[in-house]
């Protein structure tokens, strides 16, 4: 494959968190769209990285390890998506268990809100949907759905499950400072999640002093102006760039696998960054995984 002219997908949700299809589902799709890479980017957790591993063996597609972590800046709720770290490094998957076991415990207090309201639904069923990955209130908004109590996810939220509804029960967020170490503690990268839906002229400059190593550009919700201007803070902060997606794979999301053109050689920029960084902590010759 001619790297010059491929693209790339580095923003995708698999029913490890809150999308449809299983890893090895989305590794197939995207080799048969004949990206070169593609990143399951899953909230808070890295479970679905080695079965899309191992589809990825029997295909022509690079398989990136992946997380999009929940953090918090100035009381908001910010997303960071990490890279090319290391998927058995203790701190970070203690930090991803720890988020699963925090969001169950979220979703038994949100079924118990719901029950009061004379909405009935069990635990187990919630679970069909969220799998084997982390519990979130879109799982619970399915069951909502398909047990007839609302129509819609847009209904779910804004009856029952979205910020001061009347099942909302607020959730901790690790603070973007110690989410960036976390990650870059892990061999990885730090890139800031799609800036465009945040404050970013504020929140950019704050993590980059942080050591951030890249930001989002490309991403559905950016338009042409913002690509430029994020595109040019990155080459003068000498930042990575990365984008995707964004991909869910239910039917009401929009976007779909390898929608944004992302171009190949920003990953191969993303491992010279991360091999620099590999060589000046460790022996040199040493190989990263």
């Amino acid at each position: 494959m001619d790297i010059a002219a491929a693209t790339i997908d580095l923003h995708v949700h698999s029913n490890y968190s809150d999308g449809f299809l299983s890893p090895a589902e989305i590794v197939r799709a995207a080799s048969q769209l004949q990206l070169y890479a593609v990143a399951i980017s899953d909230h808070d957790n890295i479970l679905g990285y080695t079965e899309a591993m191992k589809e990825g063996q029997q295909h022509p597609i690079h398989v990136v390890p992946a997380v999009e972590l929940s953090c918090l800046w100035q009381g908001q709720e910010i997303h960071l998506l990490g890279y090319l770290f290391d998927p058995n490094n203790q701190a970070l998957v203690s930090h991803c268990q720890q988020v699963c076991d925090q969001r169950e415990q979220r979703a038994h207090k949100i079924l118990k809100l719901l029950k009061k309201q004379g909405v009935s639904i069990g635990i187990e069923l919630v679970k069909q949907f969220s799998g084997p990955g982390c519990i979130g209130r879109p799982h619970i908004a399915q069951v909502l759905i398909d047990e007839g109590y609302v129509f819609s996810f847009q209904e779910a939220f804004e009856k029952y499950l979205g910020e001061n509804r009347s099942a909302f029960v607020e959730e901790q967020y690790i603070e973007i400072g110690p989410a960036i170490r976390l990650l870059k503690d892990a061999g990885g990268l730090a890139v800031l999640a799609h800036p465009g839906i945040y404050q970013w002229n504020e929140l950019l400059p704050y993590c980059i002093k942080l050591e951030l190593d890249g930001v989002e550009v490309m991403h559905p919700r950016h338009d042409f102006t913002l690509q430029n201007i994020l595109t040019q803070i990155a080459e003068s902060k000498n930042l990575v760039r990365t984008g995707g997606s964004d991909f869910h794979g239910r039917k009401y999301y929009e976007p779909t696998l390898g929608t944004m053109p992302v171009p190949a050689i920003w990953y191969t920029a993303m491992l010279d960054r991360v091999q620099s960084f590999h060589d000046s902590v460790h022996a040199e010759g040493e190989k990263i995984f």
